[in-house]
């Protein structure tokens, strides 16, 4: 259905080095459904096992803790144009949906705490407002939520990037301070030992001015 936006996402996979995604083939046996919206999840080969913390934490710019305030927006990136029947042409493009954050505690990195910031997520409500894409597990954070980011830097435009659910994890109780110093101490353990394999690229330093304090 989208087979040519493959190039697009190509192209995309060379400016960020974590989102580092060999292929993308739409499973269009694997939908599920999404606030009544039918679900279609993209797999996705990655560079970097980021099932082990320690290599998901070293290709990391960022590690924090943050409050999801809202979803700003959905942007709609790498148009490409498509055949459509015999004739038809459509453009099908990639969302990314845009979540206003709020950093509480910096364990790699040193964001702005406190501060009103932009998180860019590829997956979320297609621009026919009539289905939702995501890579393979995928899903949307969650308003009023806290969680454990793990991000990058889009060196092209400068944002901060969280996509691979191994890097995000969600803090089920803020309020439960154990919990949450026992995720911080965890952290801070993992990051003294992170793992950053050979030939990774940290874009750090194109980071957007609106992330600097």
């Amino acid at each position: 259905m989208k087979k040519l936006i493959i190039s697009c996402i190509i192209m995309f996979i060379l400016t960020i080095p974590i989102f580092t995604i060999i292929y993308f083939n739409n499973k269009e046996d694997n939908l599920k459904t999404y606030k009544g919206l039918p679900v279609t999840y993209e797999s996705a080969s990655y560079r970097y096992d980021t099932t082990n913390p320690k290599i998901a934490v070293g290709v990391s710019d960022y590690v924090y803790i943050a409050k999801v305030n809202k979803i700003l927006k959905t942007d709609y990136r790498n148009p490409v144009e498509v055949s459509e029947g015999l004739i038809g042409k459509k453009t099908v493009t990639d969302p990314y949906t845009i979540y206003e954050i709020e950093v509480i505690k910096n364990i790699k990195g040193n964001l702005p705490l406190n501060k009103k910031l932009n998180l860019v997520q590829y997956g979320g409500i297609n621009e026919d407002e009539k289905s939702y894409t995501f890579l393979e597990d995928g899903y949307l954070l969650e308003n009023n939520t806290y969680y454990l980011l793990m991000s990058t830097i889009i060196p092209t435009t400068g944002e901060l990037e969280t996509t691979d659910i191994n890097r995000i994890i969600k803090i089920s109780d803020y309020n439960n301070k154990e919990q949450v110093t026992s995720l911080i101490n965890q952290y801070n353990n993992i990051y003294q030992n992170e793992t950053i394999p050979e030939g990774h690229t940290s874009f750090k330093n194109k980071i957007s001015q609106e992330y600097l304090s």
